[in-house]
């Protein structure tokens, strides 16, 4: 295990080749295939909107980008039980709790005039399959 302090800037991660991406994605869909023939519609992505990501992005001044992180959900069996759940992250490495009046207001929760209501992250996302492109991913 490493002992020096991590480094985290905005500019962490890096791209990749197309072929790369679809080689990445294909391993990962053939061994869930493999270890469940049955359930050949297993969610393979979550869409999440521009806006939303770019709510997280600019919550605070320290934000400098986003921690994914794999999600289950089997406490509730009525819903999808693979989630992503997203957080912001500020220049520390640190997940930032999402502050958001709007977003309450929306969800018709109960907060004083200008009171943020405190969200720790971004989940929801639109589950692929299901939300994909009619020609599967690409």
């Amino acid at each position: 295990m490493s002992t020096t302090k991590p480094n985290f800037t905005p500019d962490a991660g890096g791209f990749i080749h197309h072929d790369e991406a679809r080689r990445l994605r294909d391993n990962y869909c053939n061994k869930k295939r493999q270890k469940e023939p049955n359930n050949p519609d297993f969610i393979q992505a979550y869409f999440f909107g521009k806006e939303k990501l770019q709510q997280l992005l600019d919550c605070q001044e320290d934000i400098i980008g986003l921690r994914i992180y794999f999600g289950d959900d089997h406490d509730h069996p009525e819903k999808e039980l693979k989630k992503m759940v997203i957080y912001a992250v500020n220049n520390e490495g640190h997940n930032v709790h999402f502050k958001d009046s709007t977003a309450a207001k929306q969800m018709n929760l109960q907060v004083g005039a200008e009171a943020p209501i405190q969200f720790a992250a971004l989940d929801q996302g639109l589950p692929c399959p299901t939300n994909c492109p009619d020609t599967g991913t690409v």
